[in-house]
């Protein structure tokens, strides 16, 4: 005979937990639409006042 097992008092069956679905984040760089978001008549110069690390590395 096979043996039974102890049933123990009243067990619910666990039920699935549902996968939650991941918004998709669009990636857009910082320092790009900071850079687009000003009128484009200003002279190059001013690049440099608002971001004088960022010209400088791609200068060199």
């Amino acid at each position: 005979m096979k043996e039974k097992k102890e049933k123990k008092g009243n067990q619910r069956r666990p039920r699935k937990k549902k996968k939650k679905k991941k918004k998709k984040k669009k990636k857009t760089p910082r320092t790009c639409i900071q850079i687009n978001s000003k009128p484009s008549n200003l002279p190059s110069l001013s690049l440099y006042s608002i971001f004088p690390p960022f010209v400088s590395e791609i200068s060199n």
